[in-house]
């Protein structure tokens, strides 16, 4: 069994990394949604008949979500 000061300071611990996990939970959520919107956009271009002048922005898009992904860009990146 642990004693009372281990369990006090597996407490204190736990408080002072609950930021930081919560920073780490958001930033995964944040790319995730940025996954996600990047296939839904990519599935649109794909399923298009508009001309490649119509479809290069939205390809743009895409490729920097795809290159903030890649690059594990901070959140306020990937939520731009």
């Amino acid at each position: 069994t642990l004693s009372e000061d281990e369990v006090d300071r597996m407490v204190k611990d736990a408080e002072a990394n609950a930021e930081r996990d919560r920073e780490a939970r958001e930033h995964v959520e944040a790319k995730n949604t940025l996954d996600s919107l990047r296939v839904q956009a990519q599935r649109a271009v794909d399923e298009s008949t508009a001309d490649d002048d119509t479809k290069q922005p939205v390809k743009r898009a895409i490729a920097e979500a795809q290159s903030a992904i890649d690059s594990d860009a901070p959140k306020s990146r990937l939520e731009e």
